[in-house]
């Protein structure tokens, strides 16, 4: 059962204008739960809020495939400053499990106008959107817990203090990153589409090893990085019947401004231009054009990762 474009297009649109009113409303409903843990303020809270429902929207978009690992990601950060607030598992769950209440809520007026079928297939990939989503919020739950108990050397301390100030950050740097190495490329590719289908043109994405492994000094950049190759390969996978190629480019360090200050090999941006253009006229889907990176090819053009890249591809309708 699938839905169709406009329908997407219908109910997305309703969650984006929505979105403020059912913040609200999910705030109301936690009460004092929202504000028991004074290390993380409401508005924090609402934020994350905001974030999870602005990512559904385009769920149910043209922009599915690309950001469904931008949910999982969302979902798991979601869960780790649930463990912050001090909630329990379960409350976790509870707190999501609202949320699949409210778009049924505030969806229906939309979803009655439709056609049954269309109707009942936007339910049930909001079902499994959420029911995902409540996985993995369990998962950064528990991992933050634990992460606690190793800080504190086996003794969660009750009393210790959280930088919200430091999560407000991590929040802003992800969603900047994202909206640069992630939603910008998406949005360019969807613009050009046009012309490189009439051209059977080609996309290059440039992305970076940490798309592969995360830089821990780099947590932000590496999540949008990591999202950025998804979206590569769902493009990848969509675009392959319309003569456009899509290629993941898997940069090492380059010396630009970004790397200033590491005392680390570096290749020059010229250098990586022309290794990029020599794989793209070596056809290669993903390259890997500096010394940093080359050793590193075999291994994933070989490895799991793409194996499961190419059966996923082969089998989407």
């Amino acid at each position: 059962m699938r839905a169709s474009q406009p329908a997407l297009l219908a109910a997305g649109r309703v969650i984006a204008e929505l979105r403020d009113q059912m913040v609200a409303q999910w705030a109301d409903w936690l009460g004092d739960r929202i504000t028991a843990a004074h290390t993380i303020p409401r508005a924090l809270v609402e934020r994350e809020f905001r974030i999870l429902l602005d990512i559904i929207s385009e769920l149910v978009g043209p922009l599915r495939r690309e950001v469904g690992t931008v949910w999982l990601q969302a979902c798991e950060h979601y869960g780790r400053i649930a463990a912050t607030r001090g909630l329990a598992a379960g409350e976790v769950v509870e707190e999501l499990q609202f949320l699949r209440e409210l778009l049924i809520r505030n969806l229906a007026p939309v979803l009655a106008a439709m056609r049954a079928r269309q109707g009942m297939a936007i339910m049930l990939r909001l079902n499994r959107v959420i029911d995902k989503g409540i996985a993995v919020a369990v998962v950064g739950y528990t991992d933050a817990l634990i992460a606690t108990l190793f800080a504190q050397n086996g003794v969660p301390a009750i009393t210790a203090e959280y930088d919200t100030t430091d999560v407000e950050r991590q929040l802003d740097a992800i969603e900047q990153q994202l909206a640069v190495n992630c939603f910008g490329s998406l949005r360019m590719a969807r613009a050009l589409l046009p012309f490189l289908e009439r051209s059977h043109g080609a996309i290059a994405n440039v992305l970076s090893l940490a798309a592969l492994a995360p830089v821990p000094v780099l947590p932000g950049y590496s999540i949008s990085k990591a999202a950025a190759l998804s979206m590569t390969q769902s493009l990848r996978s969509s675009l392959a019947g319309r003569g456009v190629a899509v290629h993941a480019v898997f940069l090492g360090p380059v010396d630009t401004d970004m790397n200033r200050g590491y005392e680390i090999p570096k290749i020059s941006p010229a250098a990586a231009a022309v290794g990029i253009l020599d794989g793209l006229e070596r056809g290669e889907e993903d390259i890997f054009p500096d010394p940093a990176s080359r050793p590193v090819a075999e291994g994933y053009r070989t490895g799991i990762a793409k194996l499961l890249e190419r059966e996923f591809s082969a089998a989407a309708p």
